[in-house]
């Protein structure tokens, strides 16, 4: 079984809030009770938490961004974005959150992704990354064509941080944490 260590997170207003780096927040309820909680998709499909504190104060929390606080480490002071590693919004470990900018942000919004078939059945798809137009073109299965978007998408980002950080030496040490 994990065991759970519990970090205050330091919210003003709003004492009895503990994050847990397997994606969990614990927090006092109106009983005076500790609950804890993986958080509900909100309309973006982040998982949130709704806190009434003491003075009767409600507010929401994305448990991404409390997790990341606590736990994840920055890089770079112009990393002020969370992304989830795998993709998937309702992770919240720490290990699969990673600060980033909105370069890397932008490249993962699945939203703005489009794949066309034409009209011989071969899917192509266009995208712009960090300012420079990509293409890939005459796959022949949607499957195909997305799993070589995100191989390229993967090995973009790759390069882009690769100029400036060190990455093994970061999950290196993160890992050592």
């Amino acid at each position: 079984m994990k065991k759970f260590t519990w970090k205050p997170a330091e919210i003003p207003n709003f004492p009895h809030v503990y994050i847990s780096r397997f994606g969990l927040v614990r927090y006092l309820n109106q009983q005076g009770q500790f609950c804890d909680s993986l958080g509900t998709p909100n309309s973006a499909g982040l998982m949130q938490v709704t806190i009434r504190n003491s003075k009767g104060t409600i507010k929401k929390f994305c448990v991404h961004k409390l997790i990341g606080n606590c736990f994840v480490p920055k890089l770079y002071t112009g990393f002020n974005c969370l992304t989830h590693k795998n993709n998937n919004l309702r992770d919240n470990r720490s290990s699969n959150l990673m600060w980033c900018d909105r370069v890397l942000i932008n490249s993962r919004n699945k939203k703005t992704i489009k794949f066309i078939q034409n009209k011989n059945g071969l899917f192509s798809t266009s995208f712009i990354f960090n300012g420079t137009s990509h293409q890939i073109k005459n796959q022949n299965s949607l499957e195909q064509i997305k799993k070589k978007y995100w191989r390229l998408q993967t090995d973009l980002v790759s390069a882009y941080y690769s100029e400036h950080f060190d990455f093994d030496k970061y999950i290196k040490e993160f890992d050592d944490e």
